[in-house]
C-alpha cells in the first residue's frame, strides 16, 4: 500500500505519532484512546494553516469491532487506519476523509 504523504516526518514527530499502522496494536486499544487524524487532502487544500482542525485533529476511539474502528469523528478500517466511506467527489475538509496515526507510546 502506498504511504500517505499528507504529513511530514517532522510533523509526525512533533505530534508524537508514527507513520506505520499496526493492526495488532490497534486491536488491543480500549475506548477513550486518542489517535491523530489527518485529512487525506490536507496538503492540497490547506494553503495557510495546515494545523487547522478541519485538516488535523485528535480523535477518540468509541468502539473497535472485527473490521472497523468507530471514533467520535467517523469510521475507519482496522486493517489500514483509513476512512471506511468514500467521499464520492466531496472535497469538504470535515467529511472524515482521512487516516489515523498511532501515538509513539503505543508502538514501543
Amino acid at each position: 500500500m502506498r504511504k500517505y504523504r499528507n504529513i511530514t516526518d517532522t510533523e509526525l514527530a512533533e505530534f508524537g505519532v508514527v507513520r506505520e499502522w499496526n493492526e495488532s496494536i490497534v486491536k488491543t486499544l480500549r475506548p477513550g484512546t486518542k489517535l491523530l487524524w489527518v485529512h487525506h487532502h490536507r496538503k492540497q487544500y490547506a494553503q495557510q494553516n495546515n494545523n487547522d482542525k478541519c485538516f488535523i485533529r485528535t480523535i477518540e476511539i468509541i468502539k473497535i469491532d472485527d473490521c472497523n474502528i468507530t471514533t467520535n469523528f467517523g469510521k475507519y478500517s482496522l486493517q489500514t487506519g483509513m476512512n471506511v466511506h468514500r467521499t464520492y467527489r466531496s472535497i469538504r475538509p470535515g467529511d472524515c476523509y482521512g487516516r489515523l496515526y498511532l501515538p509513539k507510546y503505543l508502538t514501543r
